[in-house]
Formats: C-alpha cells, structure tokens, sequence
C-alpha cells in the first residue's frame, strides 16, 4: 500500500497509534525490500556490492522524493520561510527533552504549525523506514557482511532484551561493549542491531531513574538539614555556610555544572547513566540492601548491591548526579532562606513597626534633603513633590516577574497592589496588628498554581516590602506637608573669601583683569570689589561657560578653589546672571562635562583656557 492509500484507511478509522506507527516503519522497510526482490538479488548475484549500491541509490532517490511531497514541505509565511518537515520535526525533538520518541516530536509538531497528524505521520514513517535502510545497507557495505535478514533484522533487540541485559556484552561494528551505556547504544542504532524506537524506551526508563535517585537525594538531604537547623544558633549562617560549600564544588566542576543548569540545552549523560528502572531501586530499597545513595557534594554514596542486578552509576555520571542534586538542593536552601526572613519581616506588632525596619523612609528623606539644596524654588520643589506621590501610588500598577526555576517558567507579582494598600492604611490612619497582615499577604498573594511551599516565601517578602514602602510613602508626604507649612529663614550669606579661594591676591586681581577683558564680568571698580570680597557678581556669559571656569580653577592645573567643594553651592553664593537671577541647571551642566570631551564643553572654552594661562603663566 502507498502513503496516500493508508492515510486515507486511517482516517476512517480517525487515530494512529504510538504501535501502529511503529508497524508503519517496519511495513515500508519489507514492503520496499519485497518490491525490490532484495535478498533474492543479494543472494544470488556473483558481487552482492553492486545489488546494494544500486539499492541505495534508489533508496537515495525516494528519500528526496518523500522530501518533495507537498505534505513535507513547511511553507512559514509569517518568518517568510519554507523547510522541509522532517528537519523541524527533528528541531522539535531536540528542543524538548520531555519527547522520547519520534511519534511524540511529530504529534507537538502537528499542534504547533497545526497540520493534520495521520498524514504528516504516515509520510514520516515513510521517512524514517527510507532511512533506516539507507544506514542498514551503508553498513552492509562498510563491513562487507552477507548477512541482511529481513524482519528478523530491523528488530533484532527490543526494550525487555535491555532489562535481561541479553545485549549487555555485545559489540557494535566498531567492537565496543555496549554494556548498560546507553551512549554507545547508538552505535547498535546505526548498526541496524537496535531499533531507534526502542532505544527511546530504553532513555525514558533512564531518564526515571536519574531522577528518582536525584530526588531520593534531595528528600534524604532535606529531613537531615531540616533537622540540623532547629537545634542551630544561627540558621542564615548555617545556610549560607551549605551555599558556600556547594557552590564551591560546583566550580571545580564547572563544564557539568553549566550544562545542568542550562535547561535548554540537550543532557545527552542523562542518556548514557547507567541507571535502570526506578522499580529496581525501590526494591533494593526495601530490603534494607542500601544504606543511601545521596549525591551529595563532594561525598557521593554508591549503592550497595548486587551488580547483576543493579549497576552502580559510574564516577563521571555521579559528578552529573551530584551537579543535578545541587540545582535543587540551592533552590531549597533559597527557601530556608527566605523563610528566616519572612518570619524575621512579621516578627512586628503591627504595620507601623514593619514601616519602621522595613520601609525605607530614612533613604526618601535623605534624597528630598539633597535635591533640595539646588531647588531653584522650595515652595515650588515641595508641591511638585507631594503632588507627584499623591497623583501616582493610588493609581500604582507595578509588578515584578520572577523566574521560577523548578517549573523553568516566569512568575509575575502583582506588586502594585500592596504599595497601593499600605499607602491608603496610613493615609486612612489604619494600623493593623501583626496576624491581620499576614493573613493579608497569604490571601492576596500573587502565587500561581503549583509553586512549591519553600517558594512561596520569597513571593511574600516582595509583598511585605511593598506595603512597608508603600506606608513609608504616605509618611513622607506627611512629612512634605509639615515641611512646606514650617516657616522658611533666610540665612545671611557668610563670607567664603577665606576659605573657599586658594593662591594669591595678585593672581585674583589678574583673574578679574582677564575676565573683563573677555566680557564676562563688567570692568567696574564696584564689580572688582565685589569679587575681591567674594560678594555677589553679575557674570555677563552664558551660565556654562561660568561652570566651565569654575571646574578649571579647582583642578588641579590651577588649584585656586579646594577640589572638596561642591560648585553648585560656590556658583549660588557667588554669582548672578546678566540679569541678576541665580543660575540653575547647575548639576546638570556639570555631569555634561564631567568626562571632558569636547562635546560637553561650552563654546567659550577655548577663549577661557587662553585667559587663564595669562594668569597662571602657563
């Protein structure tokens, strides 16, 4: 039967399953060899080479030929690309460790690009029997060997011949034992000894067993710290002393570490451990036959067995188990760790207290104070602050995705919400006791389905600093509105002559002689007075090139002001504009040119650079 007769069979009866599809792959390779009379032509021709050859050269043939049908060709017209199926099928595997066998990669691939499963299937069965005889017959050559049997051959080992351990001495055509290394099982693949679909089985039942040992380790490793850490002094040193211990170890073995915690990447020693059936352990396990087979760093127990039965996991595989065991053993030591916070975060009375340790007040004060010493205006600064916080944080929708590494998935925390609440609880003068806020946080938590109790507790610290911040906000809009009601004193400026310049009379004398000349102070005996004096000077220029001088003479070229001085505050006591108002932008002009390119710099700084070399003689 053809591809087109059996899709349309199968479609009447409206399924494929896992074993049909696999009879497909065996019926195509017989069918193919029948129609070819192979053996009968292999068997009686005087050089069998040449009836192989001719044989793989049409097999070569109908391999493209099934590549051509308009079924096997993907056109993409969102990427505005168009690949044959098997490769993207093929890239469907290897991006998914979870799909162990053709059938499975073909069925996602048919979901994805929504194609219709029987057909696609049925070709790619078609496919895959094409080449299997391809390798069969490449190696029929390559070794010169007789003897090809028709079905006898395409199955010769299955899955339970693995568990027997029927093949566990046999060599493949490069003379390797095969043993119970899955790695070199591929070679009884292209030998044509071992089924590709069984060898699937074999890494699905390897695969169980990995991580039944991976997750035995971290169960016995966990009721041993957990026991530990209630009798400790100090549970954060405890934890961060296990961290150091791990990650330690996981630098000496860094090339298996980064493929552990690479999740995208393909683990092919997952696929080589020699590892049998969970079940296997389970019964060991039973009769009391092993102690543990913890794979813990640096110390990684074997089991203790009989090795007919069982076999041990080799040295560089226990390395791979061990790296394995340390992912989510620092996941869980992650949790203890933000479990001793949380529990030291509602260690409160009540939310005034959390606002108090946790909110961060004393930083938004802090920075209010420093960017009030440029404010241009204080009245103003002051209500276009409070103005800002009252307009944003009840309308506040933030939130903070986080990467859940169990799951390999984001999680995003609605933030947003608890910054809104603590700043309405202070605002409404509601201070709710310590069991109140955490049953707020418990109830409202922004948790996904299925997240691990131990990661939970990083989800609520997030929450919990969020209405600490938002409280703290609302007190520091308290704290704006009592500093814009208190009245504001004008100091007297002090005379800074005495400390603030450096050098000597002469050479200020000569400072204002070349300023003058310039046009950027009036050449008045008044204007010199004043800036002998250090009191008030219309500067005549532009205010960068004012700034521009300013961070010359405190360089330490000409060292005329201390370097320690802020020229923000300098430039405000010491000059006015053209028009007698005091200049502003200050910081900003300064962080423009603080690099000294020449981009930054204001067009006037040629002419002064030149004055000041007169003054200084340099």
């Amino acid at each position: 039967m053809t591809a087109e007769e059996i899709i349309e069979q199968l479609k009447s009866t409206g399924e494929l399953s896992f074993d049909k599809f696999y009879e497909l792959i065996n019926d195509f390779q017989l069918q193919f060899l029948r129609q070819e009379n192979y053996e009968e032509r292999k068997g009686l021709h005087r050089n069998p080479i040449e009836v192989k050859s001719e044989i793989l050269r049409k097999l070569g043939d109908l391999d493209l030929a099934i590549q051509n049908r308009e079924w096997m060709r993907d056109n993409n017209v969102e990427k505005r690309e168009v690949n044959y199926v098997p490769f993207l099928v093929k890239e469907t595997w290897r991006s998914d460790k979870r799909l162990k066998s053709l059938y499975s990669a073909v069925k996602r691939y048919c979901e994805v690009r929504k194609k219709d499963f029987i057909t696609i299937a049925v070709h790619m069965a078609e496919y895959r029997a094409v080449n299997r005889l391809i390798l069969r017959i490449r190696r029929d050559i390559r070794l010169g060997n007789q003897h090809s049997g028709g079905a006898s051959d395409v199955s010769h080992f299955t899955f339970n011949d693995w568990l027997e351990k029927r093949f566990y001495n046999y060599k493949d055509q490069s003379g390797i034992v095969a043993a119970n290394d899955s790695e070199k099982y591929e070679g009884l693949v292209k030998a044509g000894f071992l089924p590709m679909e069984e060898l699937a089985k074999i890494h699905e039942a390897q695969q169980k067993a990995y991580d039944y040992i991976v997750e035995c380790s971290v169960r016995i490793k966990r009721l041993e710290f957990e026991t530990k850490m209630k009798d400790a002094a100090d549970v954060d040193l405890m934890i961060e002393t296990e961290k150091k211990r791990i990650n330690k170890f996981n630098i000496e073995h860094q090339e298996i570490w980064k493929k552990i915690i690479d999740n995208k990447k393909y683990r092919h020693i997952k696929y080589g451990a020699k590892f049998l059936l969970p079940e296997h352990y389970k019964a060991i396990e039973e009769k009391n036959a092993v102690d543990v087979f913890l794979a813990d760093a640096g110390s990684a127990f074997q089991i203790i067995s009989d090795q007919n039965n069982v076999q041990l996991p080799s040295a560089q595989q226990m390395l791979y188990v061990t790296c394995e065991f340390n992912k989510h053993w620092l996941r869980l030591l992650k949790g203890y760790g933000e479990k001793a916070m949380f529990e030291k975060m509602v260690a409160v009375n009540d939310f005034k207290m959390l606002i108090e340790r946790y909110g961060d007040g004393h930083t938004l004060k802090e920075s209010y104070l420093q960017r009030l010493e440029f404010a241009a205006n204080r009245e103003w600064f002051i209500n276009e602050e409070i103005k800002t916080y009252e307009s944003v944080i009840p309308r506040y929708q933030g939130s903070i995705i986080c990467w859940d590494q169990e799951f390999e998935r984001e999680v995003k925390v609605d933030t947003g919400q608890y910054k809104r609440r603590g700043y309405g609880w202070v605002i409404k003068g509601y201070n709710p006791p310590k069991k109140d806020l955490i049953l707020m946080i418990r109830e409202n938590a922004s948790i996904p389905a299925g997240i691990p109790v131990e990661s939970t507790y990083g989800i609520y610290i997030l929450e919990l600093k969020e209405l600490a911040l938002g409280g703290a906000i609302a007190y520091y809009v308290g704290f704006l509105k009592e500093e814009l009601a208190k009245p504001v004193t004008v100091k007297k400026k002090k005379p800074v002559a005495a400390e603030l310049w450096r050098g000597t009379e002469s050479q200020r004398e000569k400072l204002f002689e070349q300023l003058a000349a310039h046009c950027f102070v009036e050449n008045s005996e008044q204007v010199k007075a004043n800036f002998m004096k250090d009191e008030m000077v219309h500067w005549l220029a532009d205010g960068r090139s004012l700034i521009y001088l300013m961070r010359c003479l405190q360089g330490p070229l000409y060292n005329m002001i201390r370097p320690y001085d802020h020229l923000g505050p300098v430039i405000k006591n010491n000059f006015v504009n053209k028009n007698g108002e005091e200049f502003k932008n200050i910081n900003q002009n300064l962080n423009g040119m603080r690099n000294d390119n020449k981009k930054g710099e204001p067009r006037s700084a040629r002419k002064i650079d030149g004055l000041l070399k007169k003054v200084f003689d340099r």
